[in-house]
């Protein structure tokens, strides 16, 4: 009778460790979910003649609010809370955002505080597959009305383009995309593999192959950790940067990921990635720099996010 219990319960067992697990959104209508970022990314540019390096800390708030549930399918309704930013120059020089100052009458500060509470809608299945983006125009139109009359009408053609490639629908379908790629198409066991490419398209366009590992599973969290690999198309296309064309060619790197995802509602609790990238700028030839010019440059990026 014992050696029967004992192998029952043995079998129960195997079964149990052995049962699938689904790793999808299960979120609540109405409720709002947030993420916040901080990152540190470092750019150092091989210039002939001189080395340039460019240190960036960023941060910022996001909150994604239930609007709607069609079967397994869900609207958010997506708003930044806050952003701050810092970042570094050669030279001693230094540009200092924070959105949080709500006193400071800086210029740019007073730019970026009106991307603020500017709500985009994001439609996503609880497999965490981005299906679209709507009204993401939102979050830089307020930028274009605040810029001083003393800026051209140029400039301002130029900073409209360059919002519109980093903030424009096409890019933050990708960005957001890259964010829920770790939830997996079907159930997953302890120790299985499963994959996700994803494309960033905004001033620089990157392809990042993702192999993810269910590693460990706790009464509340998945914890899963992903390697990538980091590549950048065949021929990219020239892109204006600050009055400038520019493209980057040859990127190749890699990206690990620790990733600790809410049991109940498959929202990130936390997530962890470090990112290297090589390759070379190539500016083309224009009447800023006659002939044009390639160098070699490469990033450095850690990331913590936290959800709530």
């Amino acid at each position: 009778m014992k050696q029967i219990l004992t192998l029952s319960m043995l079998f129960i067992g195997i079964s149990c460790f052995a049962q699938k697990q689904s790793l999808v959104l299960h979120l609540k209508l109405d409720s709002t979910y947030y993420m916040s970022s901080n990152a540190n990314l470092t750019v150092t540019e091989e210039i002939p003649g001189q080395t340039m390096v460019i240190t960036t800390i960023m941060s910022c708030r996001v909150a994604h609010k239930v609007t709607a549930i069609r079967d397994s399918v869900y609207e958010l309704e997506v708003a930044y809370k806050n952003f701050n930013m810092r970042m570094d120059l050669p030279g001693g020089k230094s540009v200092d955002i924070r959105t949080d100052d709500a006193n400071s009458n800086q210029l740019l500060n007073k730019i970026m505080r009106t991307m603020l509470d500017k709500p985009f809608t994001v439609t996503i299945n609880n497999r965490g597959k981005v299906l679209d983006i709507k009204n993401s125009q939102n979050l830089y139109s307020g930028m274009l009305s605040s810029l001083p009359d003393s800026v051209s009408a140029e400039k301002k053609a130029q900073f409209k383009a360059q919002m519109e490639q980093s903030l424009g629908e096409k890019s933050f379908k990708n960005t957001f995309q890259d964010a829920f790629a770790v939830l997996p198409d079907v159930k997953v066991n302890l120790n299985d593999h499963w994959s996700a490419t994803t494309n960033l398209e905004s001033t620089i366009s990157v392809q990042i192959k993702n192999t993810y590992t269910l590693q460990r599973i706790t009464n509340n969290e998945y914890m899963i950790h992903g390697e990538a690999v980091v590549n950048s198309p065949d021929n990219p296309e020239y892109k204006q940067i600050n009055g400038l064309p520019i493209r980057y060619i040859d990127l190749n790197g890699s990206s690990t990921t620790d990733i600790e995802l809410d049991k109940t509602t498959g929202w990130v609790n936390k997530e962890k990635v470090t990112r290297m990238v090589k390759g070379t700028m190539d500016i083309r030839d224009n009447p800023q720099v006659p002939g044009g010019i390639k160098f070699p440059m490469n990033v450095n990026a850690d990331m913590v996010v936290a959800g709530e």
